[in-house]
């Protein structure tokens, strides 16, 4: 596969394309690519009813930035793929992704504090400045954590849940009462923990069967 540098304005956005980009991150995508230069290839094909043009598969908020820094022209990947894969890709290239361990992310981020402020920083990173400041710390909380020692105030638990877990614990914690706000959040895990504790030793060995409907509907 070979990078191709086409003409911007042969480059034609997918109208079915599903995903959306926040203003806040569309400017920090900006001011990279307006810095370093460096950005992934924009995968397109050759546009099936304009000639002469392509279209976009993965890479539309990719090459609004680049017009936006006044670029005229763009790297780009060509595909040679039917309009049944395309649709198929348009759905999976910015879903099919790993997540980031947050413990390792804090660590880069800890080496990044050592060179820039955490305002620049979160100029940098998808992260705002307050995101910043609480993974400078976690790492070190962490370590003192696996190490057996006790830290005070709040500490994070990270969980990774798929569709029907996340909808299981989002019921059950609009059961507890829970608010919106992480503090509220916070209390009711907290609460459901604690009755599902007590019932443990109310029928001592057993295990209670909390029952939490799931949705049904797709």
């Amino acid at each position: 596969m070979k990078v191709k540098v086409i003409e911007l304005g042969k480059l034609v956005g997918n109208e079915a394309n599903p995903n959306r980009m926040g203003r806040e991150k569309f400017r920090k995508l900006v001011g990279h690519i307006r810095r370093t230069g460096v950005y992934e290839p924009i995968a397109v094909r050759v546009h099936p009813k304009i000639e002469g043009s392509y279209e976009i598969i993965n890479g539309h908020h990719r090459r609004a930035a680049l017009d936006e820094i006044g670029a005229s022209e763009a790297m780009c990947v060509v595909w040679d793929v039917s309009d049944e894969e395309a649709d198929i890709l348009l759905c999976t290239l910015n879903r099919l992704g790993g997540c980031d361990e947050v413990v390792k992310r804090a660590a880069i981020i800890e080496r990044l504090a050592g060179k820039f402020s955490v305002k620049e920083i979160a100029g940098l990173l998808p992260e705002s400045a307050r995101q910043v400041e609480r993974l400078c710390g976690l790492r070190a909380r962490t370590l003192t954590i696996a190490a057996g020692g006790n830290v005070g105030g709040p500490g994070a638990q990270v969980f990774f849940l798929d569709g029907q877990q996340k909808e299981v614990v989002e019921r059950a914690l609009k059961k507890a009462g829970a608010g919106r706000t992480a503090r509220e959040r916070a209390e009711g895990i907290v609460r459901i923990c604690g009755e599902y504790l007590g019932e443990c030793l109310k029928r001592g060995s057993e295990r209670p069967t909390f029952n939490i409907e799931r949705s049904t509907s797709n």
